[in-house]
């Protein structure tokens, strides 16, 4: 028992002398833990310095890779022939100025604008290269040159100006300037304009509105100030005025002013130089109070419903919108409605004539967008409607219809796109006499290529057709493997004929040669090429037969076998 007692006893006294020891303890732990917290907060408060010096060093380099982004570019230099590398063919330089702006969004989206336009630059300049190379190899096969050597005649020079720098608007100009032979050279002006704070490119739309006719007023405006100065004008300057402020205007700002411009050719000959007409932007808000002639402002607006010289005879009509036009010339006009809906299937499209649906096959990949409206025959009284499709493998194809009698048929195809954008950059005219200017993709006795082409709508059959030719010009958009990343190498002899005809003379030309350039083909047989034999240019004529290149007279041999890197897709 007294064991027992003793024990409980000394577990008592350690009990108690533990708990008089934390007692002891506790205000020294309390001072420790806030000595250790004004330490953190001490340390804490000489961090934030750094973070905060940290921050700004961050900042400060994204603010200068911004300001890098839009700082100033100057590129130029000298481009030489691709046959010998000796000739200097052309000069170029680009030229872009530094901006600087206080809104980093706009910041960022101009950055974005420089970095387009070097790009843009960078292939500019190699297809003109590709065309003073064409030049230069052209007056070798032509014998005017014996020493390689002509000059830096040729140049392709792009700047770029500050219309205006403000909180409300970026606006630049492109100035270029070119020459490529001839008479002179050419200048061409676009404008931009930004939105200062956000970055957003502005459109005409962006100015007006959206009331009904205010394009005709503007035009109208416009063709005001020019009217003293008719006479050194085109005939139908004004329609092609109104045409560019409904469909294309070409802008800037400068002083409050949106500045039209129209280059060189557009409203007159080279002579009369480019136009720029102006309205300051405080008369946007009442344009139909700032025309003298309302009455030729909306003839000028209806007029441009029907398709006419000045619109290559062609008008697109945007998909759910209706519209109106006398199809099959009975004094009657029909109304036409392309559904936003109105692709079936995705090869076929609708039309709508009258309250009355019309469905046929396209292709794949149909334009949605518009369809258009044309006069592909400006004296038959009748216009034409057209659908556009790209086909499954950029297989290009305006399929026209013709609207007869309450019934709507084809009337033929073009393997080509016939509509605005086509008209501008793709080179494809109408002339308004029935005959259709185009260019297409077909496959040449040896690859695939773009050729230039030529329909007619004859009359007598109400048909479209293509109409044969002798001779095919390769056009400038097809394979151009020729040139040096990708070669044509004869891994073979070849028989080159100085005619388009096998009783025509003829040389060898032995194998590593390379053929610098294939000019066009007669569909059939022939290829009219352009070989680089050692140091001299030979042109003439290839003649191949069911895929078969004559690389010894009279023998011949399959075509990949001889030539190396040609072209087969589409």
């Amino acid at each position: 028992m007294k064991k027992g007692i003793l024990a409980l006893g000394i577990i008592c006294f350690l009990m108690a002398g533990c708990g008089q020891q934390e007692a002891v303890n506790q205000p020294e732990q309390e001072q420790q833990n806030q000595e250790q917290q004004n330490q953190e907060q001490q340390n804490q408060k000489q961090q934030e310095p750094e973070k905060q010096e940290q921050i700004t060093e961050e900042s400060g380099e994204k603010e200068a890779a911004l300001q890098e982004q839009i700082g100033g570019y100057l590129e130029e230099g000298i481009e030489k022939d691709s046959l010998f590398g000796k000739t200097e063919l052309m000069s170029y330089r680009l030229q872009i100025p530094e901006f600087k702006l206080s809104n980093a969004v706009a910041r960022e989206k101009v950055g974005e604008l420089i970095d387009e336009a070097r790009d843009d630059f960078s292939s500019e300049k190699e297809r003109f290269y590709w065309m003073a190379d064409d030049c230069y190899r052209g007056m070798l096969t032509g014998g005017d040159e014996e020493d390689y050597s002509w000059g830096t005649d040729w140049y392709f020079d792009v700047d770029y100006t500050v219309a205006t720098n403000d909180e409300q608007y970026i606006s630049l100009v492109k100035h270029e300037e070119t020459y490529g032979g001839g008479a002179h050279g050419s200048y061409l002006m676009t404008g931009t304009v930004l939105d200062a704070q956000t970055g957003a490119k502005l459109t005409l739309d962006d100015f007006l509105s959206g009331k009904e006719d205010e394009k005709a007023y503007l035009s109208e405006y416009l063709i005001e100030q020019l009217a003293d100065d008719a006479e050194s004008l085109w005939e139908d300057y004004e329609q092609i005025l109104v045409y560019s402020i409904y469909y294309d205007p070409n802008f800037f700002i400068e002083e409050n002013k949106l500045i039209f411009i129209f280059n060189q050719y557009e409203l007159g000959c080279y002579a009369s130089g480019p136009r720029f007409p102006e309205i300051p932007i405080e008369k946007l808000k009442d344009l139909k109070n700032a025309v003298q002639d309302k009455e030729q402002a909306l003839a000028y607006a209806e007029d441009l419903k029907k398709p006419e010289s000045a619109t290559h005879y062609l008008v697109e009509l945007p998909a759910g919108e209706k519209f109106n036009a006398d199809l099959d010339g009975d004094g009657l006009e029909e109304e036409i409605l392309f559904p936003k809906d109105g692709i079936i299937d995705g090869w076929e499209a609708q039309i709508i004539i009258n309250g009355e649906k019309f469905q046929f096959p396209i292709d794949d990949n149909i334009i949605e967008e518009y369809i258009g409206l044309l006069d592909l025959d400006s004296q038959d009284g009748k216009y034409e409607l057209a659908v556009y499709a790209y086909g499954p493998s950029d297989d290009p194809v305006t399929v026209f219809f013709r609207y007869q009698d309450g019934t709507m048929y084809e009337i033929g195809r073009a393997e080509s796109i016939f509509d605005r954008e086509g008209m501008v950059s793709g080179r494809n005219y109408l002339f308004g006499d029935g005959e259709i200017y185009g260019q297409k993709y077909i496959y040449t006795p040896l690859e695939t290529r773009v050729i230039e082409a030529t329909w007619q709508l004859l009359p007598q059959t109400d048909q479209i057709v293509e109409e044969e030719k002798d001779y095919y010009a390769f056009a400038s958009g097809g394979s151009e493997l020729w040139r040096e990343e990708r070669p044509y190498l004869l891994l073979e002899s070849v028989i080159l004929y100085e005619g388009c005809s096998r009783d025509a003379d003829y040389t060898t030309v032995e194998s590593g040669s390379r053929i610098t350039k294939f000019y066009g083909t007669d569909g059939k047989n022939w290829l009219q090429t352009e070989i680089l034999s050692g140091d001299e240019v030979k042109c003439g004529w290839i003649y191949v037969e069911d895929w078969c290149v004559e690389s010894t007279r009279d023998q011949y041999t399959q075509a990949d076998q001889v030539i190396e890197n040609l072209f087969l897709a589409g």
